[in-house]
């Protein structure tokens, strides 16, 4: 069911009142208000996987925002306009909403990937750096702040959470597998330089860009992403 539900609030309630509005013509959707008293707070009413979803989406903005330690429960169900309990219904615990918020970074970010680097007209080591490219103009229309999640939850959560290492370890991996699967091609074509294998430099660029990215954040410039891909493409890479 979609809808939206709106509960007005009163110090001192004890009675609700509740009551449905006419149905959708259109579609299936209800409009429920259920009344406490004066003041509104609106809640999204939403299919059960849809709840869990919308949750996620929320929460993945906010925790690369604001980041993770900043963000509390409850400021997740006010952002996402859903009850407290929906949020425990769905993660037993903020670590395992972490875990649901990597999964879904990786595997947005493995599509993102599999697009930049699928043309395979291109020559492989041009595909790595164009994909790299893309996102210059994404940070620098946002400041140059959030950086990348998994480095943040890196720094921020790792060390903590075993369950949170180990989705961020996976999705560092898928990561470097794509890579590698480019560089592979490089490396049949003789394109890498002597003695660098297609896997160590796949995991060179991944950490060397983690940490451009957290040089960008101190520096609020896109001065550390320009050096990372000159060096990288221009002098590591090169023969």
């Amino acid at each position: 069911m979609t809808g939206r539900l709106a509960i007005e609030q009163k110090t001192s309630a004890t009675h609700a009142t509740l009551w449905r509005m006419p149905r959708v013509r259109s579609g299936t959707n209800d409009e429920l208000i259920l009344t406490f008293g004066r003041r509104p707070v609106n809640y999204i009413v939403m299919a059960k996987d849809e709840v869990r979803e919308h949750l996620i989406d929320v929460g993945l903005k906010t925790v690369w925002a604001e980041g993770l330690n900043a963000t509390g429960v409850k400021d997740l169900v006010e952002a996402a306009g859903v009850p407290k309990g929906s949020f425990y219904y769905y993660f037993p615990s903020k670590e395992a909403f972490t875990e649901a918020v990597v999964e879904r970074y990786a595997r947005d970010g493995a599509a993102q990937r599999e697009e930049l680097l699928a043309d395979t007209s291109v020559p492989p080591l041009l595909r790595i750096r164009r994909a790299f490219e893309a996102y210059l103009p994404v940070y620098k229309a946002v400041g140059y702040t959030g950086g990348c999640l998994l480095g943040n939850l890196s720094l921020e959560a790792a060390d903590h959470s075993e369950v949170v290492r180990a989705r961020l370890r996976s999705a560092f991996a898928v990561w470097q597998a794509s890579l590698r699967r480019v560089l592979a091609e490089a490396e049949e074509r003789g394109e890498l330089p002597d003695g660098l294998t297609a896997d160590a430099a796949a995991a060179f660029l991944i950490n060397a860009w983690e940490g451009a990215l957290v040089r960008m954040k101190a520096e609020r410039s896109g001065a550390p992403l320009r050096l990372f891909i000159d060096m990288a493409f221009k002098r590591v890479l090169a023969r």
